[in-house]
């Protein structure tokens, strides 16, 4: 559905099944935001977020998906369900 939604708004989306396939994606192609949602089938969104930072340069902004929002985790969160104006003030302020 968030998907749709950016590429209604005129962003370019890319998709992973899985946070290896997603690594794979984002060292061919340089993304300027990378959405990953906390549950991946193969590791956390947070670790997937870590090895990211850890391995792109430059890096792109990266935000957390999770309907468990907590105030401990070290990324920025977009809480589930969304709320589609924080999603635009991400798109037109990524985090840093």
């Amino acid at each position: 559905m968030l998907g749709r939604v950016l590429t209604s708004w005129g962003h370019r989306v890319a998709d992973a099944p899985d946070a290896r396939r997603g690594i794979e994606r984002a060292h061919r192609t340089p993304f300027d935001l990378v959405l990953a949602d906390l549950h991946l089938p193969d590791m956390s969104g947070l670790e997937l977020l870590e090895r990211l930072e850890a391995q792109l340069d430059p890096v792109p902004a990266l935000v957390l998906i999770s309907g468990e929002l907590r105030s401990s985790w070290p990324r920025p969160c977009l809480e589930k369900p969304f709320d589609f104006e924080r999603v635009r003030e991400l798109l037109r302020h990524p985090p840093r």
